[in-house]
């Protein structure tokens, strides 16, 4: 999607230049967010994505966790102009996976007992990657919501994931959104790497072929080089490329970047393999 428009939103006051330059891109951060109330509450670890929300300058827009990678043209799944949310569709959760995952559901009966948390089994997805309108999450709510879960920290799991969840299918449940779900999110841990690779080579090498766009996730393991549990190529790819095209760095410059980059996360028994192999398609 070359001519999709961008907006990286930051934890931080000033947003490096490499990002701030980039071409079709835009900057959300803490010194130029308008709400005073989202610059205070709603910046960090967990809570940080909820600001797109309020101040997205796009009315609908494609939401990317750093940690992931996008396979396709994701236009050919867009909805938004008849829902509010196009989230991820996988599988079905019973009350421990929701529990582990999602939210404490003994807390959740006693904190908001008018929310069916069991109705929506077939619905709860990773917040690695959503499609949204922005103003679907009403702001009072929010900060309701954020304030229960500072008050009771195991209430809700996995950073802003449970929190979301619920927010998104208690508005759902009102009436007040409409969510479709599409099966587009691969987390990679979920998945044989045979069956990432071959997605991910259609996607890059035979792009028509692809029948159906996804976004590759990788929450944990993280995709470093040579990284023995997770497969790392989409990541590494992107990265390279970045490096040559932006930071104009030549292909044995940019792959030693990286390694520069993930030197403490390299697991070195793999590492002389992959390295040649890398080396082969820097050359």
């Amino acid at each position: 999607m070359p001519q999709t428009r961008i907006c990286f939103l930051y934890d931080g006051w000033e947003t490096p230049d490499i990002i701030r330059n980039l071409p079709l891109a835009t900057t959300l951060n803490r010194s130029n967010v308008q709400s005073e109330v989202l610059r205070d509450s709603s910046f960090g670890p967990g809570v940080t994505k909820i600001v797109a929300f309020f101040e997205s300058p796009f009315e609908h827009f494609l939401f990317l966790d750093a940690d992931t990678v996008v396979c396709g043209d994701l236009q050919r799944i867009n909805e938004l102009d008849r829902y509010d949310f196009i989230i991820d569709k996988r599988g079905r959760y019973d009350d421990h996976a929701i529990s582990r995952w999602f939210f404490d559901t003994t807390q959740m009966k006693t904190c908001f007992p008018d929310f069916e948390f069991a109705s929506h089994r077939e619905d709860y997805f990773c917040t690695g990657v959503f499609m949204a309108r922005r103003g679907s999450i009403q702001l009072d709510r929010y900060l309701e919501v954020l304030a229960k879960s500072r008050e009771i920290p195991n209430l809700f799991k996995f950073w802003e994931m449970g929190m979301l969840n619920f927010l998104i299918f208690e508005a759902k449940d009102q009436g007040r959104i409409a969510v479709l779900g599409r099966p587009y999110q691969l987390v990679a841990s979920d998945h044989d790497p045979a069956i990432l690779k071959a997605t991910f080579d259609a996607a890059i090498y035979s792009p028509d072929s692809v029948s159906s766009p996804s976004v590759f996730h990788f929450p944990s393991p993280k995709s470093f080089l040579f990284q023995k549990f997770s497969y790392s190529e989409p990541m590494t790819f992107f990265r390279r490329r970045f490096a040559r095209e932006f930071q104009h760095l030549g292909s044995l410059r940019a792959l030693l970047t990286l390694l520069l980059q993930d030197f403490k996360y390299i697991h070195y028994p793999s590492i002389r393999g992959q390295l040649r192999r890398l080396l082969k398609r820097s050359v």
